[in-house]
């Protein structure tokens, strides 16, 4: 079995990174949204503590800048924001 360190090496082998990016996904359903549920705060909004420690590992192992993008908080707040009603384009 690898290690962490062992396997970054691995997939990064001949290659160079300047930047990563990270991303949370939604862990809610679209589909089922309720927005009274979302001013209520009844939808997981915790940060990705996940993506942090891997973007501190991977930032200490290489020279590659990592940022993270978090949908999941970021979707919430904009359908919270706009009422839950879809934007025109």
């Amino acid at each position: 079995m690898l290690t962490f360190r062992q396997e970054l090496h691995r997939l990064m082998a001949g290659r160079r990174f300047e930047r990563m990016t990270l991303i949370h996904c939604p862990t809610f359903s679209f589909d089922a949204f309720s927005l009274e549920t979302a001013r209520n705060c009844g939808y997981y909004a915790y940060p990705p503590v996940g993506l942090q420690c891997l973007k501190a590992a991977v930032e200490a192992e290489t020279e590659t800048k990592v940022e993270i993008v978090d949908l999941n908080f970021l979707c919430l707040q904009r359908l919270k924001a706009d009422g839950g009603e879809p934007r025109e384009t």
